[in-house]
Formats: C-alpha cells, sequence, structure tokens
C-alpha cells in the first residue's frame, strides 16, 4: 500500500504522457458529441420525472416546480464513492473548494454566492454552524438515499442560512425482505475504507442502519492524517396514509490534522501537532397525520450538537506566539410544525394552501486558551419564525406557488422573506417554462452578535440578505429519452457584515455584491444501459461596495475570490448486467484568489484546470451461500494526474487509486418479489 500512490502516478504518466489537456479535450468533445449522434433503435430508456420534497415541503413531482432542483440518485452517489464533495462538483452553479487533501476544510459557492449562504439539512434539521458555516471536509455519503439541492434563495420556507441554496440529506430507508452490503476498499496514501449496512421493511415497518470508516494518511509528509467514523440509522412505520412517523439518527467523529495556516503547504512551515477533532450528531424524529381528507399536520423536529476541539501545541519555530487551544459545543433545538391544507379544486383551478410555525434555540459554549490568556462565549439565541405557500394549479399546465415568511430573531429582530416561483407546461412540445423570484437571510455568527476576547461584536446587526430572480426552461427531446436545461440568473447581496478594526464593535452590515450567470444542462439516455450528462455554468460576480475598507478580499469593481467564471463537468455513464461505469469530466476555469505568504495578501489567479475520475464495478460469476452478489470496485481520482489548486498554497491529491470489493446480503427471490433495487 506504501508505494500505490507513486505505482498509480507512474501508470498515468506511461498511458497519458504528458498533453493530459488535449486528451481531457477529446474527452469532452466524446461526452459532448455523443447525444447529438442518431439516437438507438432499441433498449432506449425514458427519462422519467421525479418526486422532490425540499421545494415545496410536500412530495411534488419535479415537472410542477419552478424552482431549478438537482436530485443526486443512489448511482450519482455510488460514482462519487464515500466523499460528497465528489458528488456536488457535478451539481451546475456549484463551486466546491478544498484545503487540500481528504478530510481538510471544504466550502462550497453556490451560484457566486459566499461559503455561508447554504443551508445543510439531514432528514429536515438544519446541521449549518449558528451563522451558515459549514464545513463538508468530513461528510460523508455513508447510507445516503438521495440528496436534493435547490438553488437560489430558499428563506421563504427554511429561514436564516438559505441564501442561496439549500442541501438535503436523505437517510436511507429499508424497505422488503432484509438485506444488507459490506465494502472494503484502500489505495493511494495509505487510504483505507469500510462500509457496512443492514435494511428490511415489513408491513407498515421499515428499518435501515449503516456504519463507515475512513482512515488516510493524506498526501503531505508532515502530519496529514485523516480518521473518520460515521454511524446512521432510520426507523419509519406508517399506518396507511393517515399516519406516518419516522426516527433518523446520524453520528460521527473525525479527527484532522493538517500542518498548514493560511498560507498553506506550499508557503507555510509544516506544524507537526497542530489537528482538529469534531463530532456532529443529529437526530430527526417526524410524524404525520392526515387527521381530515383535506387537512395533513406535519410535526418535524430535530437536535443537532457539534464539538470542534482545536489544538496546536507550540512547536519551536513555527507558533510564534505559543500554544492555542479552543473548545467549541453548539447545540440546536427545533421544531416545524406544519398544516397542509386541500386539494381544493374550484373549476379548472386547485388550490392547495400551507402553514408553517417553527421555533429554533441555538447556543454556543466556547473556551479559548492563547499563550496561557483564557476566553470565552457562553451565548444562545432563539428564532420564531410563521410561513406559508400556496399551491395553484391552473389545468394542470399553469404552477403559480407565491409563499412568504417571517422570521423574529433574538439578535436581529424581524425579517420578512418571499418567494414567487411560476412553472408553465406545454405538453405537445415537451417543454417547461419557468421562473421565481425570491429573496434570502442570513443571521450574524455568534462572534458577530456577541464578540470574543478582544473582539466586539455588534447586537444591532441587521441579517445578510441576498435578492434574486431567474428564468429558464426545461426541453424534453427524443420522446423524453433526452433532456436540456437552461438558467439564467442574477443575485444581489446586500448588508452583508464586514470585519472593521478599532475599538468597536468590530462588524458592520456595510458591503454589497452581485452574481449574474447561467447554466446549463444536458441528460441524455440513448439506450443499452448508457446514460449521458453534460453541463456547464458561467458566473460573473462584482463588488459593488467594499465599504470603504481597503481590503484586497474585497475590493469594489473586482471579482469575488474562489468563484471560477467558467465551469463544465461531462459524464458518462454505463449500467450492464454485470458492468457499471462512470467516467467524469470536470474543467474548471480561472479564478481570483489571495495569496497569504505576504502581508498585506496580495491577490493572485487560480489557473484553470481539467480533472478525469474513474468508477467500475464488476459483478463476479460467483454464487456464495448467503451472498447474492459480490462485486470489484475501482474509484480512481485524477485519473491523468493533473496538478492544480482550489486554494491558493494548498495542494490538491494527484492520481488517486482505490480498490476494493463490495459484498451484498439478501435473497435476490424476495428482492424481486418486494420490487426493490439497489
Amino acid at each position: 500500500m506504501a508505494n500505490l500512490r507513486s505505482i498509480s502516478q507512474t501508470v498515468s504518466r506511461r498511458f497519458f504522457g504528458r498533453p493530459r489537456r488535449k486528451i481531457a479535450l477529446w474527452i469532452a468533445l466524446f461526452c459532448v458529441a455523443t447525444p447529438w449522434a442518431p439516437p438507438f433503435a432499441e433498449g432506449q430508456d425514458i427519462l422519467l420525472p421525479e418526486v422532490v420534497v425540499s421545494a415545496t415541503r410536500t412530495p411534488e413531482p419535479l415537472e410542477k416546480i419552478g424552482t431549478t432542483v438537482t436530485v443526486l440518485t443512489q448511482e450519482d452517489l455510488r460514482a462519487a464513492g464515500t466523499d460528497i464533495r465528489d458528488a456536488l462538483r457535478q451539481v451546475p452553479g456549484f463551486s466546491v473548494v478544498g484545503q487540500g487533501t481528504r478530510g481538510s476544510t471544504t466550502s462550497v459557492f453556490s451560484r457566486g454566492g459566499e461559503s455561508n449562504f447554504n443551508l445543510v439539512l439531514i432528514d429536515g434539521v438544519k446541521v449549518n454552524a449558528a451563522g451558515g458555516d459549514f464545513d463538508f471536509g468530513d461528510l460523508t455519503l455513508d447510507n445516503i438515499e438521495r440528496i436534493e439541492i435547490l438553488r437560489g434563495p430558499q428563506s421563504a420556507l427554511y429561514g436564516s442560512e438559505a441564501m442561496s441554496s439549500v442541501i438535503q440529506i436523505f437517510t436511507r430507508k429499508g424497505r422488503g425482505a432484509p438485506e444488507g452490503d459490506f465494502s472494503f476498499q484502500g489505495g493511494s496514501f495509505e487510504t483505507f475504507e469500510e462500509q457496512v449496512s443492514f435494511r428490511f421493511g415489513k408491513g407498515g415497518f421499515g428499518f435501515s442502519l449503516g456504519a463507515g470508516r475512513t482512515d488516510t494518511d493524506g498526501i503531505l509528509e508532515v502530519n496529514n492524517e485523516f480518521r473518520n467514523t460515521v454511524v446512521s440509522s432510520l426507523a419509519d412505520y406508517s399506518a396507511g396514509d393517515w399516519l406516518k412517523g419516522q426516527f433518523s439518527l446520524r453520528y460521527s467523529d473525525s479527527r484532522n490534522h493538517f500542518p498548514t495556516g493560511s498560507a498553506g503547504d506550499r508557503f507555510d512551515t509544516p506544524d507537526p501537532n497542530q489537528f482538529l477533532d469534531r463530532e456532529r450528531l443529529v437526530l430527526a424524529p417526524r410524524v404525520e397525520a392526515q387527521v381530515l381528507p383535506w387537512w395533513r399536520h406535519v410535526l418535524q423536529a430535530g437536535y443537532y450538537k457539534e464539538n470542534r476541539f482545536f489544538d496546536d501545541p507550540a512547536d519551536a519555530g513555527v507558533d510564534l506566539f505559543g500554544d492555542f487551544q479552543s473548545d467549541t459545543d453548539e447545540e440546536r433545538l427545533s421544531a416545524d410544525y406544519l398544516w397542509h391544507f386541500g386539494p381544493w379544486p374550484v373549476s379548472q383551478v386547485e388550490a392547495r394552501p400551507t402553514l408553517g410555525f417553527a421555533v429554533e434555540k441555538e447556543s454556543i459554549d466556547r473556551t479559548s486558551i492563547s499563550a496561557g490568556t483564557r476566553t470565552t462565549l457562553d451565548e444562545s439565541r432563539t428564532n420564531y419564525a410563521f410561513f406559508t405557500q400556496l399551491r395553484l394549479s391552473f389545468q394542470d399546465r399553469l404552477f403559480f406557488t407565491p409563499g412568504f415568511r417571517v422570521d423574529d430573531n433574538g439578535n436581529f429582530g424581524s425579517a420578512v422573506s418571499p418567494k414567487v416561483p411560476l412553472a408553465y407546461l406545454i405538453p405537445k412540445w415537451g417543454t417547461k417554462l419557468r421562473g421565481v423570484y425570491a429573496e434570502g437571510i442570513k443571521a450574524p455568527t455568534f462572534i458577530e452578535a456577541f464578540g470574543l476576547g478582544t473582539l466586539v461584536g455588534n447586537s444591532n446587526l441587521d441579517p445578510e440578505r441576498s435578492r434574486s430572480w431567474e428564468v429558464g426552461f426545461d426541453q424534453d427531446l427524443w420522446g423524453k429519452r433526452a433532456r436540456f436545461g437552461f438558467t439564467y440568473f442574477h443575485n444581489r447581496f446586500r448588508d452583508l457584515i464586514a470585519f472593521v478594526g478599532g475599538s468597536g464593535p468590530n462588524f458592520l452590515n456595510i458591503q454589497e455584491a452581485e452574481a449574474k450567470g447561467a447554466e446549463f444542462g444536458l441528460t441524455v439516455s440513448p439506450g443499452f444501459g448508457f446514460t449521458l450528462r453534460g453541463s456547464y455554468t458561467f458566473t460573473d460576480t462584482e463588488v459593488l461596495d467594499d465599504g470603504g475598507l481597503g481590503s484586497t478580499a474585497f475590493i469594489k469593481g473586482e471579482e469575488l475570490l474562489r468563484r471560477a467564471k467558467n465551469r463544465g463537468s461531462f459524464q458518462v455513464a454505463y449500467q450492464g448486467k454485470r458492468l457499471r461505469g462512470t467516467l467524469t469530466l470536470l474543467v474548471v476555469g480561472d479564478a481570483k484568489d489571495l495569496d497569504f505568504s505576504s502581508f498585506p495578501s496580495k491577490r493572485v489567479t487560480l489557473d484553470g484546470y481539467e480533472r478525469v475520475d474513474l468508477y467500475l464495478s464488476y459483478l463476479l460469476p460467483w454464487k456464495l451461500p448467503g451472498i447474492r452478489a459480490a462485486r470489484l470496485q475501482v474509484q480512481a481520482q485524477n485519473l491523468l494526474d493533473e496538478s492544480y489548486e482550489e486554494v491558493f498554497g494548498f495542494s490538491t491529491p494527484g492520481a488517486t487509486i482505490l480498490g476494493g470489493i463490495r459484498l451484498e446480503f439478501g435473497n435476490p427471490k424476495e428482492r424481486e418479489r418486494d420490487g426493490t433495487h439497489s
């Protein structure tokens, strides 16, 4: 295993040589050109409409929704392995930025918004830190059924943090006869991954349980290990349409060793002992009751706790200001109570109103010790909200869903967030026209509101706000074997909170920016097990008001950092009787960043790059007692060994190869009788 890294890099160079960009271009042309070839005459698949929950908080066919939605399915997630970052890289409008190896700090920028403008939910429960921050570095795909992604502001339904997107993760449910799977793979950088899961369902009851473990020594020679353990479970029960309930749990415990500061491994002196421990716990009980044919109650409760322990002992020649240690506990209790009414038909119009009430209490308990000096932060705040939406359907062709939410927050007071989506179907042409106007909010962080140590907080801060509009269309082609989508978006971000030096307060709402652009997507199912996908996003960002601070990170008239203007992905997936595979090409253009190796930091350009990933799974012709299927798996990332940076100064992994086996347990005959599939 110790030599797998050098072996994989040697193999990639031997086969592909120096002109990697030329090969990547040929792959891109193949992925783009193939859909325009004549469709196969037999064995063709039809792209079926999906049902999503997140857009209206009730199951709704995707074709009736004006919001831009992406659904990552089981096959999409399997092709990404266990790392959610690789799954999110394929989403139009998303820029995924990591600071190096597996487990490192990872941010998502959606449609030009800040990294803390994305609301992340697990089974309906918010898992962001207070004020929006969420690190995707240790979030895995263990026991996940699907991920629904809404782009644009969604505060009308979800409140704070939903400024530019909502990412909702659904735990896998148990259905049918007992089944399970176990997988093991290992490879480059002394990486080992193990996963095990079990599921079953009988009558109205279902249960799933999963566990996963990741170990890697990282890409750097000093202090770069990452260890992560995940346990998740979901139990659900249905007594028919009138009563449904479920309870899910997800727990993770990770330790990330990293020797870098803000300048990255290229410029920082390696720190041999710095690390971050993080524990996350999510509890998500939910109950639905259809008390009358036209009146459904939904209660979604939630508990989220995160502990972050950061330790940087004083090492000679590295930590010039001595040791630093911080221990942070953040906790959130929440409850959403919804009333769904209808459907109420009136002539050719169908109305389905929703009323909702929400309460959320957040608290933080943080202790920091720097060179013997101790600082503490122990605060809490409560948010109450009322929200409503009205889903109107005209002749089952025009769908209009206006709504708004009123939040009353212990920090910023009251805020109103409207949203007006519209969708219109032209069945004869296979066309959907859509558009949305929406506004979003984000509460201040605890430090911005209350301060910490010498930082003076500001209790009079307003929430940060976004105002967005978008228009687009989706077009079915070749008898619904292909679908093309286009969206133009325009976002305005105002009342952005900036740090201001001096005696305080050190945080003020004084900055403003905008982002506009276009998203293109094409999916083709030509038959014989193939699916072809391509997407391209153009994002143009600009600082409108820098608050007069003169910071190189936020300059009036300049673009925002780490948002590439051009980004695209191309994918060929195959699913046969024995062989499954996905070839993915990610193309990212130049972006602006900061060089922190000097003071003051200066603006630099991150060069664009191309990255090729490959996933293969082969069903072995074995017949073993108790084993339904045995599959060999290979996961190759950055197959062409491209050298690139997502954050200036931070190296990224070269060619990485993981290989192993996946065993699936269960009775195939029972599985066919239940109609379930993996």
